[in-house]
């Protein structure tokens, strides 16, 4: 009987992996940009962009690995080398893996086996990169390259590199030929950064950001995340998102995918809200809105125009994501350089 079960769930996943092959084999390239260059294990940052097929099964993990890196800790700006480590790994097959797309088993106690479920995988897998960075951190190596290498070598790597040490492939065969003198035969990847990275390619700052900016002409935020004292009625606040001063009637851009849905109340005036999986964005205080509930946004699509609705001093958008229906800074996802900050 447990055997039946088990033949027909196998049937109804790979059937499902399927459904979704075909419903996504037509669509673009899902674009995501993020820092990789050796200095982003610190502040300075460079970009790229993940450029997985859109016929990967990877995809369907995506919102699982946000989740799971916020609930943990670890910089958004990471979720495209996360998910160019799923796609090298497995490409998100969960059959072919037995639920461990992120290949994580062995960081555990070294064996197979240990975990079957994808969202086990992801757990185990951001909790194993982030050990990295932070053995990477007390080594003063500052090169993401490193770490995405010791994602497969394992730590034993970043300690052969040694203290300030930079990857290379020379390095990287160095360290799989010593193990291989110590019986270790077939160790490891020796091209695995280059096949991870095969998934990221570089972009120029110009289109840096996670998410599209949703306002040309490099605007003013006035207000970021976090506490302040409320414009309108001078009590202290905490601030859930950012505001751009801009001039009524400037175009608005959609940030990222979603379905709309178009609201007006009292607090945010005319609001547009996007919503795709667990996270919503909210556009508020508009003077108009271009879409209509239901419709699907992509990003880049002009969705609204700047007001002064709602509580509102003067025109300006409040954009705001919220994750599961909490509260996230989206200063991480945006280019800085596409705005001044003011605060």
């Amino acid at each position: 009987m447990k055997a039946r079960i088990g033949v027909v769930l196998l049937v109804l996943l790979l059937l499902f992996s399927f459904v979704f092959l075909v419903a996504v084999s037509s669509a673009e390239e899902i674009l995501f940009t993020s820092s990789t260059t050796p200095s982003s294990l610190d502040a300075s940052l460079g970009e790229y962009i993940l450029t997985i097929p859109s016929t990967s099964l990877a995809h369907l993990y995506m919102a699982d690995m946000q989740r799971e890196m916020i609930s943990q800790g670890l910089a958004i700006e990471y979720l495209p080398i996360m998910m160019a480590i799923i796609e090298q790994e497995s490409g998100g097959n969960a059959v072919a893996t037995g639920g461990d797309i992120m290949q994580a088993s062995e960081s555990i106690d070294g064996k197979t086996g240990n975990i079957i479920s994808t969202i086990h995988s992801i757990n185990q897998g951001i909790k194993y990169f982030t050990s990295l960075l932070e053995r990477a951190k007390e080594l003063d190596i500052n090169d993401i390259k490193a770490v995405v290498q010791s994602y497969n070598y394992g730590p034993g790597f970043l300690d052969y590199l040694g203290e300030g040490g930079v990857f290379t492939k020379e390095l990287a065969q160095g360290f799989r030929d010593k193990m291989a003198s110590q019986g270790w035969a077939g160790y490891g990847d020796s091209n695995y950064v280059a096949n991870v990275f095969r998934y990221l390619s570089r972009s120029s700052a110009d289109n840096g950001g996670l998410f599209v900016f949703p306002l040309e002409g490099r605007p003013f935020c006035s207000y970021g995340f976090g506490g302040r004292t409320h414009p309108l009625f001078g009590t202290k606040d905490f601030h859930n998102g950012m505001d751009f001063l801009v001039a009524e009637g400037t175009p608005v851009l959609a940030s990222y995918y979603g379905k709309a849905e178009v609201v007006n109340n009292e607090s945010m005036g005319l609001c547009v809200i996007t919503r795709y999986e667990n996270m919503d964005l909210y556009y508020m205080h508009l003077s108009k809105s271009f879409v209509k509930d239901g419709e699907e946004v992509l990003p880049g699509m002009t969705i609204g125009l700047v007001g002064n609705t709602g509580y509102s001093t003067e025109p300006h958008l409040h954009i705001q994501m919220n994750i599961d229906g909490t509260p996230i800074n989206l200063e991480g996802y945006f280019n800085p350089n596409d705005y001044v900050k003011g605060y």
